[in-house]
């Protein structure tokens, strides 16, 4: 019975109280330096090779981070299992695990601590092979009965063996019984296995259910929702919201959707008419609802007695991702929740009220033009873009020259590569994004922007005309984490769109969607059935034109012989109409308007003005440029 013995040592950002979840630790102003370094064995080789469950020990081994008291914890002991399935399926050796379980002690305190960790195995777009198998996603818990209960989370982030530190595991890898031939064939035994398991897993195409950008170590089958959310439960991070999941399925998916219910803590039952809130691509359902200081969307309709929920659909960072279109979500995505939430309230031959925002925006208004809504819908709020996508020139200039680039490179964008990324072609990506954008400390803000637009504050404002905060400084910090993935087969069709002036198929066109989305209707829905639509759009969002929107309103109002109205939003962006610290007063009644309104006069943009706002609209921008623009500016007049 031979076994072999070495030392990893790691490397990285732990994040304690401020922190949610593994990336929150790399921001600048959340995590803490962290080291680990462990003594790890297999007493028998062989016996593991033909188990890959049977687990190694941890014989010994340090954690040392400033967060915790006296700043070291002493490795007691532990477990590890190397290469095992991650959801204990024994015939996926695609998705696969690296798991560490480790008893540790405060040496100051003498408090008993556990740390769970675990490597992604999983070969997503890229090369990831060295990423998956150097990164360890860690979680420090104190024990139960430590601290006057069960188990609670001390501390979470990301922690890596560097090029240096590899080097030396590898050297200091051994046998550690019988003679130096069984040693050293004990170690190239378990070389060898680890190495096929690894050229089984990483070469081939990229595995699907996997989600890089936010892992988890034993992911749900097929993604169920968790059982505890099926029911109402408290919105983490706030004390006035409770939600329940409903999921449901479209037949072109692999895993399911879902809409969110929302309820104000202690309102009961809901019972107000219901409006679905339908986000973007590239975030999720929790943008109306989530963000810290109560001044969310959700919560504002809450209020006003109506009956909330929230779809996420294809596009949202808590699904995994996929290389969708906008038809896709035309067809099956859009029309399948309206059907969900009309069923659940108790009222399938009716119609609901939607507010939908951007991407959501643009495929929902597809849907709706294709026929896919008829009789369903009552009332729409369009924020931002929707039929007509019109960009600035120096935005559609990047995507006529950088867009064939990078769809040779990757088959998504993703905004979390500020923070970390599993390719190199990724994380140099999040370096340029952050040279050249905002120095706004939130490295996934500054890749977002990078990605869907040209110049600073395409994704959102983080400033004022007269240079105050435009966000809330936790707002800014918490939308770290509400910003992900966009896949490139999305992207292909809203740079062909731009190019057009307006919303085109997908390429190559399905047969089943439509050839034009601008073609009149072959038959209007009777007048009583037709929906009142409000376009909404901030004349300083950098990403769309408000433009576009007002022609929106114009095709709706002429072709679709709907009522339709224009409302401007003087100082707003993009997502800072949803974010921003002025949004609760002067985006959300706008809203409220188009929800109640009749279809008559007085409509939203006249009750706006009723209210003595100033609704005038510019495209005056302030010059703001990134960091190397900056410092050569800098530099030409520190010449002069």
């Amino acid at each position: 019975m031979t076994g072999v013995r070495w030392t990893e040592r790691f490397a990285g950002r732990l994040g304690f109280e401020a922190a949610t979840d593994y990336n929150d630790a790399l921001l600048e102003n959340v995590g803490q330096d962290a080291k680990l370094e462990m003594r790890v064995s297999f007493d028998d080789v062989e016996h593991w090779i033909r188990d890959a469950s049977h687990p190694g020990r941890v014989e010994g081994g340090q954690l040392t981070c400033g967060g915790l008291s006296g700043g070291t914890a002493t490795i007691e002991g532990g477990e590890f299992v190397i290469l095992v399935p991650a959801g204990g399926d024994l015939s996926d050796s695609l998705h696969l695990r690296m798991r560490y379980e480790l008893v540790l002690r405060h040496d100051s305190t003498g408090e008993p601590l556990t740390l769970h960790g675990f490597k992604l195995i999983e070969n997503n777009p890229g090369f990831d092979c060295w990423t998956d198998t150097t990164t360890l996603f860690t979680t420090v818990y104190r024990q139960p009965g430590s601290n006057g209960g069960g188990r609670q989370r001390l501390a979470i982030g990301v922690l890596h063996i560097d090029p240096l530190s590899f080097a030396r595991q590898m050297v200091g890898f051994k046998g550690t019984s019988g003679s130096f031939f069984d040693r050293s064939a004990a170690a190239l035994r378990y070389q060898a296995w680890f190495g096929r398991r690894l050229l089984r897993a990483y070469a081939g195409q990229p595995v699907t259910q996997s989600r890089p950008s936010f892992p988890v170590d034993r992911p749900e089958p097929d993604w169920e929702v968790p059982a505890a959310e099926l029911s109402w439960h408290r919105v983490s991070g706030t004390d006035r919201l409770e939600r329940k999941v409903v999921p449901f399925e479209v037949e072109d998916l692999d895993f399911p959707l879902n809409v969110q219910r929302l309820r104000l803590v202690g309102g009961g039952e809901p019972d107000g008419e219901p409006v679905l809130l339908i986000p973007g691509s590239g975030v999720r359902a929790n943008m109306f609802y989530g963000q810290p200081g109560g001044g969310s969307l959700a919560q504002f309709l809450l209020e006003r007695g109506y009956d909330v929920w929230v779809e996420n659909w294809r596009a949202s960072i808590d699904l995994p991702p996929n290389s969708y279109t906008l038809d896709d979500a035309a067809r099956f995505d859009h029309p399948a929740a309206i059907d969900v939430v009309l069923e659940q309230t108790g009222r399938p031959d009716g119609q609901l009220r939607t507010v939908v925002h951007c991407q959501g925006s643009v495929g929902f208004l597809m849907a709706y033009v294709a026929g896919y809504l008829d009789g369903k819908v009552s009332h729409v709020i369009s924020s931002a873009v929707s039929l007509f996508p019109e960009v600035r020139w120096a935005t559609w200039l990047k995507q006529r020259v950088a867009r064939p680039i990078v769809d040779l490179a990757m088959p998504w964008m993703d905004a979390q590569w500020g923070l970390r990324s599993d390719t190199p072609i990724g994380s140099l990506f999040g370096v340029v994004a952050k040279y050249t954008e905002r120095p706004c400390g939130n490295p996934p803000c500054q890749v977002a922007n990078f990605m869907y637009g040209s110049g600073w504050d395409t994704l959102l404002l983080h400033k004022d005309a007269e240079g105050r905060d435009w966000l809330d400084p936790d707002v800014h910090e918490w939308s770290a984490r509400e910003l992900g993935a966009t896949p490139m087969s999305f992207i292909d069709q809203i740079c062909e769109s731009s190019r057009y002036g307006h919303i085109v198929p997908a390429q190559p066109r399905d047969p089943a969607w439509p050839a034009n989305y601008l073609a009149r209707p072959k038959q209007l829905s009777p007048p009583d059935q037709r929906p009142r639509f409000t376009f909404i759009a901030g004349d300083q969002n950098r990403m769309w034109r408000w433009q576009g929107q007002e022609k929106a309103a114009r095709f709706i109002r002429e072709f679709h012989e709907c009522p339709a109205c224009f409302v401007g939003l003087p100082g707003f962006g993009h997502l800072d109409t949803i974010w921003g610290r002025e949004a609760p007063a002067k985006v959300f009644p706008v809203i409220a308007d188009g929800l109640a309104w009749d279809g008559g006069e007085p409509a939203p943009h006249q009750q706006a003005a009723g209210r003595g706002e100033d609704r005038a609209l510019s495209e005056a921008w302030p010059a703001r440029n990134g960091r190397l623009t900056s410092a050569a500016r800098s530099a030409s007049g520190a010449g002069r």
